[in-house]
């Protein structure tokens, strides 16, 4: 040992044992969504100081939740003094969250607050975006509500940010290290808890195709946002692919978030849907298939399209025929230990335990149930 020693500098021995120390200190995850004992690390670093509550950290990185709702992966060389802020976590209020805002997006834009909203959006062109938001949280939480899920409050203000233009929307992703196809609308991301959109009606104007896929896509990533924030999914989990998917592409229907139509079943339709797992279907929709797709993610890579209409429709028939059972199977989901992987078997097994030992008299019933519904997109055309 001395021989190894006598040539490492006094530097790096206490290089390590600073590291030691503060991996000792938040090697033991707290589950931010279970329990209360939450509490605040201050990191500083060269690009800046990082304040949250510590959910994981090993010799490479750790991982922190920050104050804003923000999750910041620090490597944990890059960390030069650290100390134990508080025996809390306290979330930034609005204002201060506003304020930071109104910094980071600059003076063309605007950041308007509602109950659980900021929306950054350009000066004189709000449109309704944060009214429409908040109906939206409103019907979401009424959802679950009458299937006896209570929803947990959103621990930070929610942030929506609407770009003017696809390019200046596609552009702020680049820089946010996303390459996004040219179609999409907008997108949740789990790392900044926010949800980033452009105004598609400028685009086509007119259109109805262009309303019909803006308010689609919105609809679509406020609901990500939403489960994310509420206790319905774990950010920090391996919740099922299918189960994300199938909720926000769910709720995409009109009678899931307008009020006035909630009581008529066919408008819970997810037409677009529907019409893609009826052509999956003509193209040989193998049997069994949503077991695959209950199992493992990868059939998004492979066949995205099918994977999207199948958790659709596997997700449409649960929350129809089995509401209540759906929505504490989506809590089971959200309550798994956080960064732990999610195996195949458990996976199933977790499924079984709510619907029934026998999938294949589940897809029978599934496959039949949707069988019945009606193409509605088909005859107005």
């Amino acid at each position: 040992m001395l021989r190894v020693f006598q040539f490492t500098p006094l530097y790096y021995i206490s290089l390590y044992l600073k590291f030691f120390y503060l991996l000792l200190l938040v090697s033991s995850p707290l589950h931010a969504q279970t329990n209360g004992q939450l509490w605040t690390l201050e990191l500083k670093t060269q690009d800046g100081t990082y304040t949250g509550h510590p959910l994981l950290a090993t010799e490479d990185h750790i991982d922190l939740l920050l104050t804003n709702g923000q999750w910041a992966q620090i490597p944990t060389k890059a960390v030069d003094h650290y100390r134990k802020e508080s025996d809390r976590f306290i979330s930034e209020t609005q204002s201060r969250m506003k304020g930071e805002l109104l910094i980071e997006f600059g003076s063309r834009y605007t950041v308007t607050g509602t109950g659980h909203y900021l929306v950054v959006h350009l000066k004189n062109s709000q449109k309704g975006w944060p009214k429409r938001f908040e109906e939206l949280y409103r019907s979401f939480e009424q959802y679950f509500r009458v299937r006896g899920l209570a929803l947990e409050k959103p621990p930070f203000p929610l942030v929506a940010v609407i770009f003017p233009t696809q390019q200046e929307f596609l552009k702020d992703a680049r820089l946010r290290g996303k390459q996004l196809p040219s179609q999409v609308l907008g997108y949740y991301d789990v790392a900044t808890n926010r949800i980033y959109l452009f105004d598609n009606q400028k685009v086509k104007k007119n259109s109805q195709e262009a309303t019909g896929n803006n308010l689609a896509t919105i609809i679509h990533e406020a609901t990500h946002q939403m489960a994310f924030n509420t206790g319905v999914h774990s950010r920090f989990s391996a919740t099922p692919r299918w189960v994300v998917e199938g909720l926000g592409t769910l709720y995409e229907a009109p009678g899931m978030w307008d009020r006035k139509l909630a009581n008529d079943p066919k408008s819970r339709v997810n037409q677009k849907m529907l019409g893609a797992f009826r052509a999956f279907q003509q193209k040989g929709r193998p049997q069994g298939y949503f077991l695959q797709l209950i199992q493992r993610d990868r059939l998004f890579q492979t066949n995205s399209e099918a994977a999207y209409a199948e958790s659709w429709a596997l997700s449409f028939f649960l929350s129809e025929t089995m509401p209540k059972e759906y929505a504490q199977y989506l809590k089971r989901t959200a309550e798994r230990e956080i960064f732990t992987q999610y195996s195949p078997i458990d996976r199933l097994n977790d499924f079984k335990e709510f619907f029934g030992k026998s999938p294949a008299i589940l897809e029978n019933r599934f496959l039949q149930f949707i069988e019945k519904q009606k193409d509605h997109t088909a005859r107005q055309k």
